[in-house]
């Protein structure tokens, strides 16, 4: 399975300028290593945040990527990118499969979502979708605060 890691995703899903990227992860195929190993990435890329924000952000990532292994189509990306200006991480898997034809029923791993994320959304794109996920945090990630107001 081919694992490639860039630190800056180069366009985040859901076209919000407003959105910092954090990082992102490529999988050619289902990597079911990384997402049991999903703990210590998030706690990189959400350096700054409390501990119960990385294990939630963690939770959701994992749901959605559980969710893309059976129902979308390699390949998959996992992205987190945070707002520049106020308190929410959006957390979201890219899969090469096209956006369901009919909207989905929530299923355990979707109402997990449900629970702690308070808006979360299917984006069709050129060679498949995106599902996404908007996480409210009380501290922001370091790497957000450090840049400033964006331009």
């Amino acid at each position: 399975m081919e694992l490639t890691q860039r630190a800056v995703p180069e366009a985040v899903p859901g076209r919000d300028e407003h959105l910092a990227p954090l990082g992102e992860v490529h999988l050619a195929s289902v990597d079911l290593h990384f997402r049991a190993d999903l703990l210590p990435w998030v706690a990189k890329l959400l350096h700054g945040c409390t501990p119960g924000v990385v294990r939630e952000a963690s939770i959701v990532v994992g749901e959605l990527l559980a969710n893309a292994y059976v129902h979308g189509e390699p390949p998959f990306r996992v992205w987190i990118a945070a707002r520049r200006r106020g308190y929410v991480l959006r957390l979201g898997v890219d899969d090469g499969g096209g956006a369901p034809a009919k909207p989905w029923l929530p299923a355990e791993g979707l109402f997990v979502v449900r629970g702690l994320c308070p808006a979360w959304g299917v984006d069709a794109h050129d060679g498949g979708k995106s599902v996404w996920a908007d996480l409210r945090v009380l501290v922001p990630p370091l790497t957000t605060r450090e840049e400033g107001p964006p331009r």
